[in-house]
């Protein structure tokens, strides 16, 4: 090598060796620093290591879990599946550390659920919403905060997604000190308070339908259920409607976020079952809260006479009820079976003979009738059409008529209130084939009646009509938090009051749901007129039949059912409802011919 190039190879390694000197006295922050270890010397280009709150070391911890002291099974199973998931991933028993909230607060706690004993699970709880969870951490606390069994599940998984071990230190697990999770299910547009009642019971979150959510408590009082609504108020919410039956409350609130998209809530207190509901969701159709002055023509009810009543494959008659208002418009009620091949009975010489079979033709009856009572120009308006549940007997004809008949009349509302068939089991029957009306009836809706009103009805709420209320007096929210067994328990219940003349409507309610209504409305109910419920074949309750005590009573059934059947003539055991029905009411009315009733 030549002297040349060997002094710019001296000179290279000096200039090296200066720069790995001033290198290492930088970091080491100058002369005074301690000189760093082999081991503390990092690569100035990783990451930092993420900062944890540390929840076990070697495996030990400090963290005890704090449950709600009140609880569902299933809370609990949720609950305890957390902490044994949670145990076996940082190497900790968590399982012998679960207690309630009633317990000593300690300085680190991972509180979950409905702990409002916990100031900082009370303070999450009202933050986060009815259908909303949080995860947030307080000081050295971890809050899981939930109203549901269901958003609980998620927000507890989620927090066990974030658990990690140290990158820093093995055997050392926690989560980042910044970490937090929100989670928001709900349809409403603005802030629903919660109920404050530390004696009552939560008895579960339902989905409706429609968007539409329900809080159930048991154990609440009136004095409760007021200071409630005025919680609504002090959120910001505005009475809407209010209505009392007997001593049952019921209210309507609305309010609108800056967007001008509305939330509405309807509240009822039971005070038979010590109740408080509270059903919530996108405000959409709300009837009108006054009164409507009679117009100038005959108002009338009519229960029209059907061929179905005799029909062959399942033998459900379904029922149908067409009130004429004084303006000349029209409100029906189910419509019954689509058409379908009927075997009619009459009575020949005092013995009950099969007539030949036909095929029924009550769509064009509801038709006719509709037309000759029109009184107005142009063609009939329905004013409203009322589904009291998606069984194929009381909904599939007006699916028909309805999409038949599309050109020929005007269809103002549409009033229902059915559950998610789709989330909703229904235990003895395939919900599956309900979906699918319900689907109809939407599809039909949109394509054909685009200018027509959906109302989603709820107990207690009123529509006026020339004239005329309509109060909803049952729905299927409130038959929860009790599973379903059958559609009719999904059904509908009205009372009517056209003109002087007042009128109960039950549907197919089953025995349950009117013995609900006979706690829930007392002698509140009485009324001129009943339709039993059911075809008089099911469901009856003697107690709410006295309670409405009419002088005229509605079948829908058969006339030969009527004088045949052992259930409708009240003989068969566990009918004594329709037997004293038979004995105390004068005067009874069938489906098979039609009958109106001038009011």
């Amino acid at each position: 090598m030549n002297k040349r190039k060997l002094l710019f190879a001296i000179l290279g390694l000096i200039l090296s060796a200066a720069m790995l000197f001033s290198c290492t006295q930088e970091q080491n922050g100058g002369e005074d620093s301690e000189s760093v270890s082999e081991t503390e010397a990092v690569d100035t280009d990783a990451p930092e290591a993420e900062e944890l709150m540390i929840l076990a070391s070697a495996s030990a911890s400090d963290y005890v879990i704090v449950r709600p002291k009140s609880y569902s099974m299933e809370t609990f199973d949720i609950i305890y599946n957390f902490a044994d998931k949670l145990g076996k991933k940082i190497g900790v028993d968590m399982l012998s550390t679960l207690c309630s909230e009633s317990t000593e607060p300690k300085a680190k706690e991972i509180i979950v659920g409905l702990a409002e004993a916990r100031a900082e699970s009370a303070a999450l709880l009202d933050e986060v919403g009815l259908m909303g969870c949080a995860i947030r951490i307080v000081g050295e606390k971890i809050v899981v905060a939930a109203h549901s069994d269901d958003l609980l599940e998620e927000g507890l998984n989620a927090l066990l997604d974030a658990v990690k071990e140290s990158e820093v230190e093995a055997g050392v697990f926690g989560v980042s000190k910044d970490f937090s999770a929100s989670l928001d299910k709900s349809y409403a547009t603005v802030h629903i308070p919660m109920y404050k009642n530390a004696s009552a019971t939560l008895e579960g979150i339902y989905y409706c339908g429609e968007k539409n959510y329900q809080l159930s408590y048991k154990g609440t009082t009136l004095s409760e259920y007021e200071n409630y609504l005025d919680t609504l108020e002090k959120n910001g919410f505005s009475l809407y409607d209010t209505n009392n039956i007997g001593d049952c409350r019921f209210a309507t609130y609305t309010a609108k976020n800056s967007e001008g998209e509305g939330t509405a809530v309807y509240t009822m207190y039971y005070p038979s079952s010590t109740q408080t509901k509270i059903i919530w969701g996108p405000q959409g159709y709300l009837p009108s809260t006054s009164e409507i002055a009679k117009g100038g023509g005959v108002q009338k009810i009519a229960q029209l006479g059907r061929d179905g009543m005799y029909q062959l494959d399942n033998g459900a008659p379904g029922l149908c009820y067409i009130i004429t208002l004084s303006d000349g418009r029209f409100i029906l009620f189910d419509g019954g079976p689509k058409d379908t091949t009927v075997e009619p009975m009459k009575l020949v010489g005092g013995t009950w003979t099969a007539q030949p079979q036909k095929t029924s033709d009550d769509a064009l009856r509801i038709y006719n009738y509709l037309c000759d009572n029109n009184t107005r120009e142009g063609k009939p308006v329905i004013a409203a059409w009322f589904i009291t549940h998606a069984h194929a007997d009381h909904i599939t004809l007006a699916l028909d008529f309805l999409k038949t008949r599309k050109d020929d009349i005007v269809l103002e509302i549409m009033g229902f209130n059915f559950p998610d068939f789709n989330s909703t089991d229904i235990t003895n029957e395939n919900e599956s084939a309900y979906a699918t009306y319900v689907r109809s009836l939407k599809a039909i809706l949109s394509n054909y009646y685009r200018d027509a009103e959906t109302f989603v009805f709820h107990t207690g709420q009123e529509i006026y009509f020339p004239d005329c209320e309509i109060e909803i007096i049952y729905t299927q929210e409130d038959y929860y938090p009790n599973q379903f067994p059958s559609a009719n328990h999904t059904s509908a219940a009205f009372r009517i009051t056209l003109g002087k003349t007042t009128f109960v409507m039950l549907g197919d309610c089953e025995a349950p749901l009117c013995a609900s209504m006979a706690s829930m409305y007392g002698t509140a109910i009485k009324s001129d007129m009943l339709q039993v419920t059911h075809h008089g074949a099911n469901g009856g309750n003697l107690q709410l039949y006295k309670n409405i005590n009419p002088s005229i009573c509605f079948w829908d059934c058969s006339d030969y059912a009527f004088y045949t059947n052992p259930q409708q003539m009240g003989t068969a055991s566990g009918f004594g409802f329709n037997k004293w029905v038979r004995e105390n009411v004068p005067t009874h009315y069938v489906g098979t011919v039609t009958t109106e009733i001038i009011c």
